[in-house]
């Protein structure tokens, strides 16, 4: 669901509450999945505490780079990650925003994650930024089965 402001998606994942919320938080984990179709994540920093930084960098050769970077605001362990974010090398970068994603073991092997992406400002491209969330969790979900 998008509103003006913000992207929501729910999504239910294959796997325990822990496992996923691994996946969300270790950068080997996380750089097999996020980012756009038509680049590579090249390398992930993250320090998990209240007020540490994660730092995601994606290259699309020859020399295209995006960074994604951000600071935890909220971490409840593993249920829970509230956390700034902001697009570094884009031409057109989205306003900065706040991502929150809860997560709800369903079963012992089935976890639904609730993602909300609350934009200050209206981007122009918020049905991307739906889509690019989309993407990376289809990614996800297949290294999960």
């Amino acid at each position: 669901m998008i509103t003006e402001t913000s992207v929501y998606i729910e999504r239910k994942f294959e796997c325990a509450i822990d496992e996923l919320f691994q996946w969300l938080v270790n950068p080997e984990l996380v750089a097999k999945w996020f980012g756009p179709k038509q680049f590579s994540v090249t390398n992930v920093t993250n320090d998990l505490k209240i007020g540490g930084a994660f730092e995601i960098e994606l290259t699309k050769y020859p020399d295209k780079v995006l960074v994604i970077s951000g600071n935890y605001l909220e971490i409840e362990m593993p249920r829970k990650l509230v956390f700034t974010f902001h697009y570094g090398g884009f031409n057109n970068p989205p306003p900065d925003s706040v991502v929150t994603m809860l997560l709800e073991k369903i079963s012992a092997e089935s976890t639904q994650l609730f993602l909300e992406q609350k934009f200050a400002v209206a981007p122009t491209d918020l049905e991307q930024r739906d889509q690019a969330w989309r993407y990376m969790f289809s990614k996800l979900a297949q290294l999960l089965s």
